[in-house]
């Protein structure tokens, strides 16, 4: 007996751009991926993912409905499917948020199709899917000790929040009080106390103390690296 072969990788595609689709089918076929579904909008790409066992789904950043609605999805089924999203223009700012949802990876959708092909393997294999300018980004950061991506990779809910909450956690985290935060800062106590509670919901703690501790708690694995290496 020589055992069942292993079934080809199936995927969904949901972009709503049909040549786009027609392309990243193509690219997949070729390298004898299964494309199972290829819709153009959010409910369809929902109703594609509870309909079909496929391993992997290509969202569009851009997909009218959100995207975000098919990852929702996805972490709703029996065997939870993995999401990599693909955007025209990858940026930074996107990255956080995808990585914030829970997404396998972030590619664009102009990506040369063996190395789209490999990646999408590679995310069945437990692989993240990010391209070589997000990792040089990503290295880039911890050299140069940028804690907010290292603790939104460490942290993903980090990735929540707006560049001034973030702001006044940092601030919080180095010791100030509310009113001292507010003239670092040029606004009122009221505003801080907004941004503060703000943090506390996106992050998913109680209290400030909470939330400076789950920030002291993220670097922890990452100060210690950089002293290894520093």
């Amino acid at each position: 007996m020589f055992g069942i072969l292993a079934r080809a990788t199936r995927v969904v595609i949901a972009d709503g751009d049909a040549i786009d689709r027609a392309q990243l089918r193509s690219a997949l076929e070729r390298g004898a991926i299964e494309v199972c579904a290829a819709v153009s909008v959010a409910p369809e790409a929902v109703v594609a993912v509870r309909q079909f066992a496929a391993d992997v789904a290509l969202v569009d950043a851009q997909l009218p409905g959100g995207w975000i609605q098919v990852g929702l999805a996805m972490r709703r089924t029996p065997v939870r499917m993995p999401i990599v999203v693909l955007a025209s223009s990858p940026t930074e700012k996107e990255l956080f948020q995808v990585m914030s949802a829970g997404a396998s990876g972030y590619l664009s959708k102009y990506t040369r199709p063996e190395a789209l092909r490999s990646s999408v393997r590679g995310v069945v294999e437990g692989e993240l899917a990010l391209p070589r300018t997000s990792l040089t980004r990503l290295v880039e950061a911890f050299q140069r000790g940028d804690r907010r991506l290292m603790f939104c990779l460490t942290e993903p809910s980090m990735a929540r929040l707006s560049d001034r909450e973030w702001e006044v956690l940092e601030l919080l985290d180095a010791g100030l009080s509310t009113k001292q935060v507010a003239a670092q800062l040029f606004v009122a106590e009221v505003t801080v106390r907004s941004h503060i509670r703000a943090v506390e919901k996106k992050i998913g703690v109680s209290g400030r103390a909470a939330a400076v501790a789950l920030l002291r708690q993220t670097a922890a694995p990452w100060e210690s690296v950089r002293d290894a290496v520093g």
